[in-house]
């Protein structure tokens, strides 16, 4: 079963919860499984209109003090 979820904060489709640990696929994929029940989900950066990636960004409080 595949559903998209489009919320300001990501949760998890299974429990609710908001925490998860990050794993890369491939370049445009990004799997999130949940720290409390483990259901994995898929974070994906492609571009609905063209099929192609798109960027995918990351923030850290370091990077802004450069």
């Amino acid at each position: 079963m595949t559903e998209e979820v489009t919320e300001i904060e990501p949760k998890c489709v299974k429990c609710g919860k908001t925490e998860f640990e990050l794993m890369r696929t491939i370049d445009s994929q990004i799997t999130a499984t949940c720290l409390n029940c483990g259901e994995p989900h898929l974070l994906d950066a492609i571009d609905k209109d063209t099929g192609k990636p798109c960027s995918l960004t990351f923030w850290s409080p370091k990077m802004e003090e450069k």
